[in-house]
C-alpha cells in the first residue's frame, strides 16, 4: 500500500493500518474518541481538574493511613523525566516517605542511571536497583522471537513493583505514566502476549524468580482487597514536559536528550513499528499532541513526511550487544509473523478491551 494512499482519522493522523483502529461516520478513530472522553472534559473544565485533585489526595491519605512498613509510598523510576517528576513531587511537595524501584531491563542509558544518582540523593530517598539474572535472557528471547526489546520488560517491571510493595507493606503505587501526553502503542502489553512469546522456547520456569508462581492471580488479589493502589500522577497534574525538563535540570542537573532517553531499545522499538505497520513512533506522538491542541492536523503530515520512514537506528547495535544476539537476529525477528502469539482467548479480552473500552 502505497504511503499517500492509505487512510488516516479525520481528526488525528493514525492510519489504517494501526492493530484493530476503526473510523466513524465522520472518518474519526476511536483513540480520538476515547480521548475526548476522557480528557476532553479535564482539559476544558477547571472544576473537574479539582475533583480529579481531590480524587488524588484521597488516594495520598489512603497510602499513608494503611501502609504496613516503613514507606508511605513505592515510584517506579527508570531516569526519564516522568518518573523523576514524579519522586520530586511525592517527596518535595506531598512529603511522603518514599521507596524509588528500579527494574534494570539491561538496556538502562548512563544518562539514565546518573538521573537517577542525582536526584535520589538529593532528595534523600532509598533506592532499590532491581537487577535480575533472568533478564538477559528474556531480552534476548524477546529479541529474537518479535525485534522488540519492550515486550522484555513491561510486564517484568509491573510484577516487580507489584512484589517489591507487597514485601515493604506498601499500598500506594505512584507511576509516572502520563497517559494524557504519551502516545499509546500499536499493540499492547498484555500478561497473555508475554506468556505466549515466552513459551515459544523459553519457558515461564526459566523467569519464575522475577515475581514469584502466580503474578497476575497476586496482583488482581491485592487490587480487590484494596491491599494495592496504583496511581498515574500525570493525570491529575498540569505535565509540562518542556517545564519538567527545565526544572529537573536546574534542581538536580539532569539531563536528558529526547524522548525515552532511557533506554537504548528505543529507537529499535520504533524502527520495528515501521517495518511491521508501516509507520513509526513519530506518527503516534503527533497524532497524540493533535489530541492536545498542540499541533495543527497540517502541521503534523509535514513533519511526518521529513520524520518517516526511518532509517535502521545506530543503537541497534548496543541493544543487540546488551542483549547477547546479532543485528540480523533483531532483524528477523522484526519480521517473524506475531499470529501465535496473539491466539489465546484472554490476549483477546484484553486487546477487546484495550481497543473498544480504552481506546489505547
Amino acid at each position: 500500500m502505497h504511503r499517500e494512499s492509505i487512510r488516516r482519522c479525520s481528526r488525528c493522523i493514525l492510519p489504517e493500518t494501526w492493530p484493530g483502529l476503526r473510523f466513524d461516520e465522520e472518518g474519526v478513530c476511536q483513540q480520538c474518541r476515547h480521548f475526548e472522553r476522557r480528557w476532553g472534559p479535564w482539559l476544558r473544565d477547571p472544576e473537574v481538574r479539582a475533583r480529579a485533585r481531590r480524587t488524588f489526595d484521597r488516594a495520598v491519605e489512603l497510602g499513608r493511613r494503611y501502609r504496613r512498613g516503613r514507606y508511605d509510598a513505592l515510584v517506579p523510576i527508570s531516569g526519564g523525566k516522568d518518573s523523576l517528576e514524579v519522586l520530586r513531587i511525592a517527596r518535595e511537595e506531598l512529603h511522603l516517605e518514599c521507596l524509588a524501584y528500579t527494574y534494570d531491563n539491561g538496556l538502562m542509558t548512563p544518562g539514565a542511571l546518573e538521573n537517577i544518582r542525582r536526584v535520589t540523593e538529593a532528595l534523600g530517598v532509598p533506592h532499590v536497583f532491581d537487577r535480575r539474572p533472568e533478564q538477559k535472557d528474556l531480552l534476548r528471547h524477546f529479541l529474537r522471537k518479535t525485534g522488540l526489546p519492550c515486550g522484555a520488560c513491561f510486564i517484568p517491571v509491573v510484577f516487580g513493583v507489584h512484589r517489591m510493595a507487597r514485601r515493604e507493606g506498601i499500598r500506594l503505587v505512584l507511576w509516572g505514566l502520563a497517559r494524557r501526553n504519551e502516545s499509546t502503542m500499536p499493540v499492547g502489553k498484555d500478561p497473555w502476549n508475554f506468556r505466549d512469546v515466552v513459551e515459544d522456547g523459553l519457558g515461564l520456569a526459566a523467569i519464575r524468580g522475577i515475581w514469584g508462581s502466580h503474578p497476575v492471580l497476586d496482583y488482581g488479589l491485592d487490587r480487590l482487597r484494596g491491599r494495592l493502589e496504583v496511581v498515574c500522577v500525570p493525570d491529575f497534574f498540569e505535565w509540562d514536559d518542556d517545564e519538567i525538563r527545565r526544572r529537573l535540570g536546574e534542581r538536580f542537573g539532569a539531563t536528558f536528550d529526547g524522548d525515552h532517553s532511557d533506554c537504548l531499545g528505543a529507537r529499535t522499538m520504533e524502527w520495528a513499528w515501521y517495518r511491521r505497520y508501516g509507520f513509526g513512533a513519530p506518527t503516534a506522538v503527533l497524532s497524540q499532541r493533535i489530541r492536545v491542541n498542540r499541533i495543527t492536523r497540517e502541521e503534523a503530515l509535514e513533519r511526518l513526511a521529513r520524520l518517516e520512514p526511518p532509517e535502521l537506528p545506530p543503537s541497534i547495535h548496543a541493544v543487540a550487544e546488551a542483549a547477547g544476539v546479532s543485528v540480523e537476529e533483531i532483524l528477523a525477528g522484526a519480521d517473524r509473523d506475531q499470529t501465535p502469539y496473539n491466539r489465546s482467548l484472554m490476549h483477546w479480552v484484553a486487546e477487546i478491551h484495550r481497543n473498544w473500552i480504552l481506546g489505547r
